[in-house]
C-alpha cells in the first residue's frame, strides 16, 4: 500500500511538466521512498535469513565433527552383514538339510537372500519372512544380534563424543594477558631489588671480624 502512494503521487503530480533536472531529481525522490518502504518491510525477512545462515552454519559444523563416527559405524555395520551372511549362506551351502523356514515352508537361501537376513536381524527389523529353524543358526544369529547391540552402544557413544567436540569440559583459567605478566615481572624485580638493597646497605666487614657480627648470622 505504501509503494502504491508512491505511485499514485508520482502519476497525479505533474512531474512530466518540470525540465530534465526536475524530474530526475522526483524520480530519485519516488524511488529513494521506495528504497525505505522495501527496507523497512523486509527487515523481518532479512533476520529470519541471518538466522537461519547462523542455524545453517552450526549445523554444518557439527555434522562435520560427526562424519568420523558416522562412516566408522556405516563401515562396521556393513562388514558385520557381509560376514554374518556369508556365514549363512556357507552354512546352508553345507548342510544337508534346509536351515531356513520361509512362508511356504523350508528353503535353501542364496547369497542375496543370507544378506537379506543378516541385515534384517542386525537391524532388530524381524520381518519374519526367513526364519531359523536350526540351533545352530539360532545361535549364530544371537551372537549376530549381541554384536548389533554393542555397535549400536558404540555408535551412540562415538556420535555423542563427535558432537561434543571442541566444548569445553568445565570452568578454567583464562590465559594470562600482558598485563598480569607486566605485573608478575614487576613484582620479581621489586622482591629483587629489595633483597639486594637490604644487602648493600649492610656495613661492610672485614674477613675476619667474629661469626656473631656477620649479617644473619643469628639468623643461622
Amino acid at each position: 500500500m505504501a509503494t502504491g502512494a508512491v505511485g499514485v503521487v508520482s502519476l497525479s503530480v505533474p512531474i512530466n511538466r518540470l525540465d530534465p533536472a526536475g524530474q530526475g531529481i522526483a524520480l530519485m525522490a519516488a524511488m529513494a521512498a521506495i528504497a525505505i518502504i522495501n527496507i523497512v518491510s523486509v527487515a523481518d525477512v532479512v533476520r529470519l535469513l541471518v538466522d537461519m545462515a547462523v542455524i545453517f552454519r552450526a549445523v554444518t559444523l557439527r555434522l562435520s565433527r560427526l562424519a568420523v563416527p558416522i562412516a566408522a559405524f556405516s563401515s562396521i555395520w556393513a562388514l558385520l552383514v557381509v560376514t554374518f551372511g556369508s556365514l549363512y549362506r556357507i552354512a546352508d551351502g553345507l548342510s544337508t538339510h534346509a536351515l531356513f523356514h520361509g512362508p511356504a515352508g523350508p528353503i535353501r537361501i542364496d547369497f542375496s537372500d543370507a544378506l537379506h537376513f543378516s541385515v534384517v536381524t542386525l537391524s532388530s527389523v524381524g520381518y519374519g519372512d526367513i526364519q531359523p529353524v536350526d540351533d545352530g543358526i539360532r545361535v549364530l544369529a544371537s551372537i549376530q544380534m549381541l554384536f548389533a547391540q554393542l555397535l549400536l552402544l558404540f555408535g551412540f557413544y562415538e556420535i555423542m563424543r563427535g558432537s561434543r567436540a571442541g566444548v569445553p569440559d568445565g570452568p578454567r583459567d583464562p590465559p594470562k594477558t600482558e598485563r598480569h605478566l607486566a605485573q608478575n615481572d614487576a613484582q620479581v624485580e621489586g622482591l629483587t631489588a629489595s633483597r639486594t638493597h637490604h644487602y648493600t646497605d649492610a656495613p661492610h666487614l672485614p674477613h675476619g671480624a667474629p661469626q656473631g657480627q656477620r649479617p644473619g648470622a643469628a639468623g643461622d
